[in-house]
């Protein structure tokens, strides 16, 4: 490693103040990337449904799990995330379970 960087130095010694100057401007900004910090963590609820015993009722015909940023809402359009429609698998046989995942992300 030391013959390495002695190598380094003796190429960096011999060019001009300049060269030197653009070489290392050029090496710092190949260096940088489009990074521009971190960003803020989004807040995921997870969950699973799960229905027992036999099919769901016929008056079920899917469910919407609903999380609400604070109680009580005073926008029901920018306070409250809804999730998509989650449907029932009716052709699930007696005694299975059926399960439904859902997943949010509170901005």
């Amino acid at each position: 490693m030391t013959v390495q960087l002695k190598s380094i130095r003796r190429l960096f010694c011999r060019l001009p103040a300049a060269r030197w100057l653009r070489a290392v401007l050029a090496l710092a900004l190949l260096g940088c990337g489009s990074d521009h910090g971190v960003e803020p963590v989004r807040t995921k609820v997870t969950g699973d449904i799960i229905f027992t015993g036999p099919t769901p009722p016929a008056y079920v015909a899917e469910v919407v799990v609903v999380l609400v940023k604070k109680l009580p809402p005073e926008n029901l359009l920018s306070e409250v995330i809804y999730s998509p429609p989650l449907v029932f698998d009716r052709s699930k046989p007696a005694g299975r379970d059926d399960t439904l995942r859902y997943e949010l992300f509170a901005d």
